[in-house]
C-alpha cells in the first residue's frame, strides 16, 4: 500500500505493547524507552522518531508530560550504558 500524497512510508516501524492496560505505570514507560534505544540502535535508525503516548490503549489519569518523561529516562539511560558514559 502506498502511502497518500504528501506523507513519507516508515521505512522501519517498531511497536512495543505495554501489557495490561489496568496494571499500567508510567515508570513502565522507562523500560519501553530502553527498549526503543537498543532496539533502534540495532536496527541501525540514526534518528528515531517517536510518539509516547498510551492513550489509544485506554489508559488513563496520567499526562503526556509524566510519560514521556519516564520514557527519555529510560531512552537515555540505556544510550548511556551503551555507549559507556
Amino acid at each position: 500500500m502506498m502511502p497518500a500524497t504528501g506523507k513519507m512510508p516508515a521505512k522501519r516501524l517498531l511497536i512495543i505493547g505495554l501489557g495490561d492496560s489496568q496494571s499500567y505505570t508510567p515508570q513502565r514507560m522507562e523500560l519501553v524507552g530502553s527498549i526503543v534505544y537498543r532496539e533502534a540502535s540495532r536496527l541501525g535508525v540514526e534518528s528515531p522518531f517517536i510518539a509516547p503516548t498510551v492513550l489509544d490503549g485506554g489508559v488513563t489519569g496520567f499526562g503526556t508530560d509524566e510519560t514521556a518523561e519516564w520514557f527519555i529516562r529510560g531512552f537515555l539511560h540505556a544510550a548511556a550504558t551503551q555507549n559507556n558514559w
